[in-house]
């Protein structure tokens, strides 16, 4: 009788950090490009208080926190992965897992932990932001939007759910209680969170429109 391998026992030994490549490969589409922040170019993985891993991106306007129940990480870790010709890597077929080794190598594998791509760069040697911090306590928001929002965030948060998902499609948006049009908004997944600022837009709404809704143009 063929003995069966416990792969995630298999992975805990092997990896000293590991997660969803689909996961790595959402949360890119948050991270910076080109910013002198170098780090934020990258996504990180970091343990999460509920077990596995949080995944993170942000490029300091926007960011996606996605929970891996199945991840693992020793410490904080930001994986060099970017957006463009390794981001492309995460989407190869049969592309499972981002891995980082004992010896610092950062590879895609299978399932079956078969290496489909190495990465050349070891992970980001940096302090990445508090975004769970930022988004503070869920008790101090309340459903809907307040405020202008850039409408390329909006499109970043309605897509975060990743293609393919069809039964992932519900994204709910949320608003500081109170005066909210000038604080960050958060939006939900069913696996995670995100954070974006809105435009700072001091105009009323009759600056907005023409004479024939009220307005003064």
């Amino acid at each position: 009788m063929a003995k069966t391998i416990d792969m995630k026992a298999r992975r805990d030994e092997k990896y000293t950090a590991y997660a969803d490549a689909g996961m790595v490969r959402r949360a890119i589409e948050f991270a910076a490009t080109a910013d002198v922040r170098f780090y934020l170019c990258g996504v990180c993985i970091k343990p999460s208080k509920s077990g596995g891993v949080l995944v993170m991106g942000t490029d300091g306007h926007t960011a996606l926190v996605l929970h891996d129940p199945n991840g693992k990480a020793d410490a904080e870790c930001i994986l060099p992965f970017t957006k463009g010709a390794s981001g492309k890597a995460l989407a190869m077929p049969g592309a499972a897992y981002v891995t980082v080794g004992k010896d610092q190598r950062v590879t895609v594998t299978t399932f079956d932990d078969r290496t489909l791509f190495i990465h050349p760069e070891k992970p980001i040697d940096a302090k990445y932001p508090d975004v769970v911090g930022v988004i503070g306590d869920i008790k101090n928001y309340e459903p809907g939007l307040k405020g202008t929002f850039n409408p390329d965030y909006l499109a970043r948060a309605i897509n975060s759910v990743g293609k393919g998902r069809a039964k992932y499609k519900g994204v709910a948006f949320y608003s500081r209680k109170g005066d909210a049009t000038n604080l960050a908004s958060i939006f939900t997944t069913p696996d995670g969170v995100g954070i974006f600022m809105p435009v700072h837009d001091n105009r009323g709404l009759g600056e907005k429109l023409t004479k024939d809704f009220g307005g003064i143009s």
